[in-house]
């Protein structure tokens, strides 16, 4: 006689939307503990694949254990087995512990229950953690920010200093310049009265010989004087004498008119914006540095009917001083600088225009750049086109460039007829 087998196990029905949630681990279980079925959240509770599945429960409930769950069947008047902390045991050995709910239902034992409590934990632990470090890290930030700020103004302070250091070299070139200009007119009048001095002389020594012959008046005498007269050509000294006196006036003059121009260049006395005339400014400028321009250097001037302007005419001389010293230096041998002005109802601009080397087309976007030079280390800051770049700016105007290389460059510089200042008061 046979033992027959027993029966077979009915088929649970989880629905579809709990089969496969991962969040939340739902079971159905035999009260021998046999896993009749489970969705992929026990699964992964149990880290374990579901085709691969376990038969048991048993090794994996741990508080309460599988035993004690099936002992209250028999005292749970509502069905309930277990409701609240759930700890299991997974594949690797690693505790787990879920909020849930055990119920007997249908000669089954059904499971349900929801996030890992200790796994939590360990997820704020580690938040906290990372908000230890995210903490430290703007701190680290905090202090890398004042380091850059500090960095940024010593940036800022060495570029003043080197702004004006600048500034300094153009003035050390103006006073280099003028030195020139001045000892050139003063070296002719101190040899043109030198040279009086001794004309005078000679014509005295003649004249004291006339006095000394007047009383004696006889032919000989008379023949003396004459001869006399005759050696130190006295027609001659009277009219090389005032030659000179014209010359040395004409240098004194020259002297004034470079004092004159080294005012107007600096407008010393100018506090602040004023009504300036443009072609003064130039032509200041130009006296200021013909020492510097080689003797084979022409100077064209193509000015234009342009009115006058409310600017700061020293800042703007400034602006001329560089690219004219920059015009200048482009040049070698013999050369052309060709000024244009004009103006619309809008602008006034001031070309200023050479024949030298130019500037080739990959820098040309780069030499209003602070400390951007083309010249040798050591002959240049690379600071004077960026200076004219921030006061024509300042001014509410603009430099544009148009340079070909071995063919020369034009600068042009163009400032509103309405100055910033008088937009800002409208």
């Amino acid at each position: 006689m046979s033992i027959p087998s027993a029966p077979p196990l009915p088929r649970a029905m989880i629905p579809p939307m709990l089969r496969v949630l991962v969040s939340v681990s739902y079971a159905i279980l035999s009260t021998e503990g046999t896993i009749i079925d489970a969705n992929d959240g026990f699964y992964q509770l149990l880290q374990q694949d579901p085709a691969s599945r376990a038969d048991n429960i048993t090794p994996f409930m741990i508080n309460p254990d599988f035993n004690t769950l099936t002992a209250r069947i028999a005292h749970s008047e509502d069905g309930v087995l277990h409701r609240g902390i759930l700890n299991f045991l997974d594949r690797q050995g690693l505790g787990h512990s879920q909020v849930g709910l055990v119920y007997y239902r249908n000669g089954n034992i059904e499971l349900i229950s929801e996030y890992d409590i200790k796994e939590n934990e360990q997820l704020i632990q580690a938040v906290l953690t990372l908000n230890q470090e995210l903490a430290d890290k703007q701190r680290e930030l905090v202090r890398a920010n004042r380091a850059q700020a500090s960095l940024l103004k010593k940036l800022e302070d060495a570029q003043s200093q080197l702004l004006q250091s600048e500034k300094m070299a153009s003035i050390g070139q103006l006073a280099a310049g003028i030195a020139h200009e001045i000892n050139n007119p003063i070296a002719f009048v101190s040899a043109n009265l030198r040279t009086m001095g001794e004309y005078i002389n000679d014509i005295l020594s003649v004249l004291d010989a006339y006095t000394a012959a007047e009383t004696m008046l006889s032919p000989s005498a008379l023949a003396a004087i004459k001869r006399l007269y005759q050696e130190r050509d006295i027609p001659y000294l009277r009219e090389d004498s005032q030659q000179l006196l014209n010359e040395s006036r004409d240098g004194l003059r020259r002297v004034r008119d470079i004092v004159q121009n080294l005012k107007y260049f600096s407008q010393i006395d100018q506090a602040s914006g004023q009504m300036a005339d443009l072609h003064k400014g130039l032509e200041s400028t130009l006296q200021i540095i013909q020492s510097t321009l080689s003797p084979d250097t022409l100077i064209q001037r193509e000015y234009g009917n342009i009115p006058l302007l409310q600017c700061h005419l020293a800042e703007i001389n400034q602006v001329f001083l560089n690219l004219l010293t920059n015009a200048a230096q482009a040049i070698s041998g013999q050369g052309l600088i060709t000024l244009r002005t004009g103006s619309d109802k809008d602008w006034v601009w001031i070309d200023i225009e050479d024949n030298g080397c130019g500037i080739p087309p990959a820098l040309q976007s780069r030499v209003f750049e602070p400390f951007f030079t083309t010249r040798p280390v050591g002959s240049g800051t690379g600071l004077g086109l960026s200076l004219a770049w921030k006061i024509i700016s300042d001014h509410g105007g603009h430099i544009a460039l148009n340079s070909t290389p071995n063919q020369g460059s034009l600068f042009r510089i163009c400032l509103p007829l309405a100055s910033p200042e008088s937009n800002a008061q409208q």
